[in-house]
């Protein structure tokens, strides 16, 4: 019962580590504070590999196709749900970049804070 706890309580600290990242705003505290956070994928990462058993996973490639099977519907239906209505809302921000002086690329996005972009 103790090790339960123990796993949810690092599951807990994971959580609001990854929360975190999400909620900073965009200033210089931040990127001293991002590296701290990080730990968080990790974490989850560990996690799940030290909560998969033998007996819960079966053999391995059917223990993936499991996994797969689960997670690749979602992705495709809400991954074409967010395009559509990103081209709706604005017809010039999917996938399209220009290049301007010295080979650069620049977004024709609408997101201010788009990194690679400036």
């Amino acid at each position: 019962m103790a090790r339960d706890l123990y796993i949810q309580a690092l599951r807990g600290v994971a959580i609001s580590a990854v929360v975190l990242i999400h909620c900073l705003p965009q200033s210089t505290i931040t990127v001293a504070v991002r590296p701290l956070l990080n730990f968080a994928v990790a974490l989850f990462i560990f996690l799940s590999g030290y909560l998969t058993t033998p007996e819960r996973c079966g053999d391995v490639l059917g223990f993936y196709r499991r996994r797969i099977g689960k997670v690749l519907a979602p992705y495709l239906v809400w991954s074409l749900f967010y395009l559509l209505a990103r081209r709706v809302t604005d017809p010039v921000a999917i996938g399209e970049a220009i290049l301007v002086g010295g080979g650069r690329l620049r977004c024709t996005t609408s997101w201010s804070t788009c990194s690679w972009c400036s």
